[in-house]
């Protein structure tokens, strides 16, 4: 299987999709959120650039950050790879965006609703549904406190294996990595996917798109490799210390080598620094 440079699920590519083609934005946002596509007519895209400093530094956000008419914000995020802090990241980019245009002396009826979608490739939570939508509520009551402030997750490792649904064609399109499932997506899609298909394939021609995607892959492999390695340091050193704990209560060295899996030439070596 040919792996594509430019593939929709690669976050430069799945805002650059939406940003240049408001088309397919407006078709997504209809399915995402149950209205029609010409619901969507006068929406403005504050940030469709794709400038060289986002794709390259250190955990960008790409997201798509869009206005209604009347005031209503919304925000699309492509999130690839588990930072284990995702769920709180999620909430603080939402609230920072449902209270950015609140100025001082503002009434608090000036809020407008504010909606984050969420595509993620990875698993986010228990729930085997790939959609959860979540407003803050009153626990004991389960009543809603306030529809202004959304956050929507669609979970695409928990989509059925044979979408039943536009969207869910669209969310599948959204996790293609090769060129054989680009392929298969084109003959099974309906004219708005195929569209999107089509542009990714074109963006696969086009010079400056692939170095941006090959820019930002190598990037998000370069964090991934740095954050294991922060993860395994933080696991051998949590390890050394339960050791150095055990030796201090007088633990037997046995005991110690099963309870840590460190060799006995290590623990002899923490008893001798102790």
């Amino acid at each position: 299987m040919d792996k594509l440079v430019v593939k929709p699920n690669l976050d430069v590519v799945f805002k650059a999709i939406f940003a240049r083609n408001e088309d397919l934005l407006r078709d997504f946002l209809s399915l995402v959120l149950d209205n029609k596509p010409e619901d969507y007519e006068n929406i403005t895209i504050l940030n469709p650039e794709i400038l060289p400093e986002q794709y390259n530094e250190k955990f960008p956000r790409l997201d798509l950050i869009l206005k209604m008419q009347n005031g209503e914000k919304i925000n699309i995020e492509m999130q690839n790879h588990d930072e284990h802090d995702y769920r709180q990241r999620s909430v603080y980019n939402q609230s920072r965006l449902f209270t950015r245009d609140l100025k001082r002396g503002d009434e608090y009826d000036d809020l407008t609703k504010t909606i984050c979608i969420n595509v993620l490739q990875i698993p986010l939570f228990e729930s085997e549904n790939y959609k959860s939508t979540v407003y803050p509520v009153i626990i004991e009551t389960n009543e809603i406190v306030t529809e202004l402030w959304e956050i929507i997750y669609f979970e695409t490792p928990k989509l059925p294996d044979k979408p039943g649904t536009r969207l869910e064609q669209w969310l599948k399109f959204f996790t293609i990595n090769t060129e054989e499932e680009m392929n298969m997506a084109r003959n099974s899609a309906d004219t708005m996917i195929n569209k999107a298909i089509e542009v990714t394939y074109s963006m696969n021609d086009d010079t400056q798109m692939r170095e941006i995607a090959r820019a930002r892959e190598e990037r998000m492999f370069n964090e991934r490799s740095v954050m294991k390695a922060t993860e395994n340091f933080g696991v051998q050193k949590g390890i050394f210390k339960v050791a150095r704990n055990l030796i201090t209560l007088g633990v037997e060295l046995d005991k110690i080598i099963k309870a840590t899996g460190l060799p006995e030439s290590e623990i002899r070596q923490i008893q001798q620094e102790l």
